[in-house]
């Protein structure tokens, strides 16, 4: 349940932290 609650909220705010890692340069490194 934890991991799935978990999943969830990634998901929901993936496009927030995939802004912060453009702007930081990460793509790269997470991709």
């Amino acid at each position: 349940a934890a991991t799935n609650y978990e999943k969830l909220t990634v998901e929901r705010n993936a496009p927030r932290w995939m802004k912060m890692l453009k702007k930081y340069g990460y793509i790269t490194v997470a991709a």
